[in-house]
């Protein structure tokens, strides 16, 4: 994982998923298309052309051993996701430049695997 930081803030374009996204493929913010709204139909698709695919998990149900994208509500606009790298289910990297994580807590995880389901995390990414 290399930490990228996110490039657009505002409410309704913000970027900061494709950062994590970024951060976690070790990609620059620019190799990352900005996924917004519901994004699965997008995301899902990109992910593919490059041998991988996701899953979402809720906090509740599991916390992924490996890094993840983790979401909750965002600090600066209450009615908005937030995104973050986490290992462990932990937030290791906010990509906003405020470091403020997500103060309200996880509410949920993205995890990134092969298209067969194989962890990344045993890959070394």
């Amino acid at each position: 994982m290399r930490p990228v930081d996110q490039t657009k803030y505002g409410r309704h374009d913000g970027n900061c998923f494709s950062a994590c996204l970024a951060s976690i493929l070790e990609l620059s913010i620019d190799e990352v298309p900005l996924f917004l709204g519901p994004y699965w139909d997008d995301f899902l698709p990109w992910l593919a052309e490059r041998r991988l695919a996701a899953s979402l998990y809720r906090r509740n149900d599991y916390i992924p051993p490996g890094y993840s994208i983790a979401g909750g509500v965002s600090k600066r606009f209450g009615d908005r996701m937030h995104a973050c790298v986490a290992y462990a289910g932990v937030v290791v990297h906010d990509p906003h430049p405020s470091r403020e994580g997500l103060p309200s807590g996880v509410l949920e995880y993205v995890v990134l695997h092969g298209l067969c389901g194989e962890a990344l995390w045993f890959s070394g990414l």
